[in-house]
């Protein structure tokens, strides 16, 4: 088994739902710190429901990659998924209708251009103003994920990548505060051997990215290939 460094990226899609869904994650984890005012002042009386509610003011950076094709559309499905929060349209995601939550939730946006020194610098410059915030969405890169989860975890910051999926992000220890809406890398390395046993195969070779999502994915690759004697 041979593995070759490529440039180049794994395609992938975040749709409307898919926002919803990592609007939903982030929003959910400040659901205790909001409740806990109950209806003392930072709470409102929701005349619907007739009971007091309390309020949540909710600011969520996005991080993504405008120079990623596949990743162009992603600020407007945020849009359209913070839309759907506010008023809590339960059409994909039927808990927001009866959520006994006043969440006000707004967002900003930076383009990390796919560096990891970059996106650090940003998310440091949004937390030293006066309006910082209180989770993050994104990055995309695995690579940028690590670097923004060194960061996350020191301002405590809830972290939910939509497409970063090296396993090595998984380890709470070193990424207490990252979480993803998509399954790691191992799920894909785990189904190759029976596909090369179908196929007859012995040998099999990796073209991958040359950084942390690609080199794991190598590693996990090369592992298993070991294992099953495709060498």
């Amino acid at each position: 088994m041979h593995g070759v460094p490529a440039q180049g990226l794994r395609q992938g899609r975040i749709g409307h739902g898919g926002g919803l869904l990592l609007v939903a994650a982030v929003l959910a984890s400040q659901l205790l710190t909001c409740a806990s005012e109950g209806c003392e002042p930072g709470s409102r009386w929701h005349t619907g429901r007739l009971e007091c509610v309390p309020q949540c003011e909710l600011r969520l950076g996005l991080l993504s990659w405008n120079g990623a094709s596949a990743l162009r559309h992603v600020p407007a499905s945020m849009h359209m998924a913070i839309h759907d929060v506010n008023s809590r349209n339960g059409t994909l995601a039927p808990a927001l209708a009866s959520i006994a939550l006043d969440a006000n939730v707004t967002w900003t946006y930076k383009d990390t251009q796919g560096d990891p020194v970059v996106a650090m610098q940003q998310v440091l410059e949004w937390n030293s103003g006066s309006s910082s915030i209180g989770a993050l969405v994104g990055p995309a890169r695995s690579a940028v994920s690590a670097a923004v989860s060194t960061i996350a975890s020191l301002f405590a910051i809830p972290l939910v990548s939509f497409w970063s999926v090296s396993p090595l992000l998984g380890n709470k220890i070193d990424h207490p505060f990252f979480s993803r809406t998509i399954p790691s890398s191992t799920l894909v390395t785990d189904s190759l051997p029976p596909i090369w046993t179908a196929f007859g195969w012995r040998k099999v070779g990796v073209i991958f990215v040359d950084d942390l999502w690609g080199r794991s994915f190598n590693i996990e690759v090369g592992t298993l290939a070991a294992i099953g004697g495709f060498l």
